[in-house]
């Protein structure tokens, strides 16, 4: 009876992670389209951002931009203004051993930071921050199930299925920022 209570665990685990699989990548479609929509149109970059956010349920999503040889605040999803927010220099902050030093807060309380380079032709033009991504299943949960202190969860580290698209939205943005235009080849290559 053991045996088999445990083979109809393992075939239900399957199927609920081949489920979960699913729908993930029907969600990072639905945001690989907003993210090309978003460029194709006006490139209202804090209108990007706010599309980000929304989608990432995250408080907040920055895009840095380089500056001659100082890293600046291009856009944030954040309501108000972005301040003129410098770096200099900002070679010292991109290099890989410190990518996550813009750790400070951007306006609202920083957790979960998460960061990735906008790289076009081998050179770092920008870099794409998250900061406070919910988990998984934050906002999806009602505040009265079994579960409910999830429902505005936000873990410590940046949650693991925000990391892959973070980093191909800062593929999609790197021909923009880096000054070809919008291109359609990064609608191939969504991971």
């Amino acid at each position: 009876r053991r045996i088999r209570m445990a083979s109809l665990a393992q075939r239900i685990h399957a199927d609920l992670v081949a489920l979960l699989d699913r729908g993930l990548g029907i969600w990072r479609d639905g945001l690989r389209e907003e993210v090309l929509r978003e460029l194709s149109t006006q490139q209202n970059w804090s209108s990007l951002c706010q599309t980000l956010a929304s989608w990432l349920s995250c408080r907040s999503v920055s895009l840095f931009r380089f500056d001659g040889a100082s890293l600046a605040l291009l856009a944030w999803s954040l309501p108000h203004r972005p301040p003129a927010l410098r770096f200099d220099p900002a070679d010292a902050l991109l290099d890989s051993a410190e990518l996550r030093l813009l750790q400070a807060p951007l306006g609202a309380r920083s957790e979960n930071v998460g960061t990735a380079p906008v790289m076009a032709s081998g050179q770092v033009v920008g870099l794409l921050r998250v900061d406070g991504v919910m988990s998984l299943y934050g906002g999806l949960l009602r505040r009265s199930s079994p579960q409910g202190g999830l429902h505005h969860h936000r873990p410590m580290s940046t949650p693991a299925h925000a990391r892959p698209v973070l980093e191909e939205v800062a593929r999609l943005l790197a021909p923009v920022l880096g000054g070809r235009g919008p291109s359609a080849s990064p609608r191939s290559g969504w991971t």
